[in-house]
């Protein structure tokens, strides 16, 4: 006799907004990395034109993957980014898949 092993659903995936805190508390973490980009754009906006070749920018897309993926997975996402931004690239829209 077989029996049916009952099957839950899958949840999606819940990106967070500005203000949400993740469940497993590692909100801070997310918060500290998002504040040092921010710092980090801001100072070389600051110095130097922006002349980024992707849209969304690099920091932007570091921190939409960061938000999107993790800690871990955003960095590594980011910098693909980072070495696909060469002279040789022709750059264009280039959103966190």
């Amino acid at each position: 006799m077989v029996f049916a092993r009952e099957v839950k659903p899958v949840q999606e995936k819940k990106f967070l907004t500005e203000g949400e805190k993740r469940e497993d508390g590692g909100w801070f973490l997310y918060k500290i990395l998002i504040f040092i980009i921010q710092l980090i754009t801001s100072l070389k906006n600051y110095f130097f034109p922006s002349q980024c070749k992707f849209i969304p920018s690099c920091s932007c897309y570091t921190q939409q993957a960061i938000i999107k993926y993790g800690v871990f997975k955003g960095i590594l996402k980011s910098l693909w980014r980072i070495i696909r931004c060469n002279p040789f690239s022709r750059g264009g829209f280039d959103p966190v898949k």
